[in-house]
């Protein structure tokens, strides 16, 4: 019994209960053993990390309430769990986060998975209620192992700050610089 309770203990410790999804925690422990893998054959083993997250969920929460938001996120994770590899690894961060890990996929295979997201949402509106429906948008920012840093926090810092960034209406040709280099 004891281990039986423990094992629980364990499940509920790393997963969101709204979701299903594992957890940030869980996330950081796969990261770490998949930079651990591309640190030993750089060269074979790339990896990318995703941020992304949903486009106006706090107005969602204001108009429909909290119960819906839960909904919307079960709905989120859902599509987007539709859209990745096997391989890939799907986790819920917090609020409306969620990241995601690609091993071995290159800047080419990222963006074409990137892609699927994205393109998992068009045409797909979330029913509210029988008259109510919302087309739910997202929020995508990617970090590259080697090319953004080489740690678990590095990584996700640089995939919600691309993730912030895709959020703003900026002109193109403005340059993002990270916070310790601005005055």
């Amino acid at each position: 019994l004891s281990s039986v309770a423990f094992e629980q203990s364990q499940t509920q410790a790393l997963t969101d209960s709204t979701t299903d999804l594992p957890n940030e925690r869980a996330f950081y422990l796969v990261l770490e053993n998949q930079i651990a893998e591309s640190q030993r054959k750089p060269d074979e083993r790339p990896l990318t990390v995703l941020a992304l997250d949903v486009c106006g969920f706090d107005g969602i929460n204001q108009t429909f309430g909290h119960g819906v938001g839960g909904r919307v996120l079960a709905f989120v994770a859902e599509v987007v769990k539709g859209s990745l590899r096997q391989m890939d690894f799907f986790a819920r961060s917090t609020a409306d986060e969620f990241l995601v890990l690609l091993p071995t996929a290159t800047k080419e295979i990222s963006h074409d998975i990137i892609g699927r997201v994205q393109n998992g949402f068009f045409g797909r509106k979330f029913k509210v209620t029988d008259t109510d429906s919302i087309e739910v948008e997202i929020n995508i920012g990617w970090a590259a192992f080697g090319t953004d840093g080489e740690l678990p926090d590095t990584l996700v810092k640089a995939a919600r700050a691309r993730k912030d960034q895709s959020k703003t209406t900026a002109p193109p040709n403005v340059l993002w610089f990270p916070t310790e280099f601005a005055n």
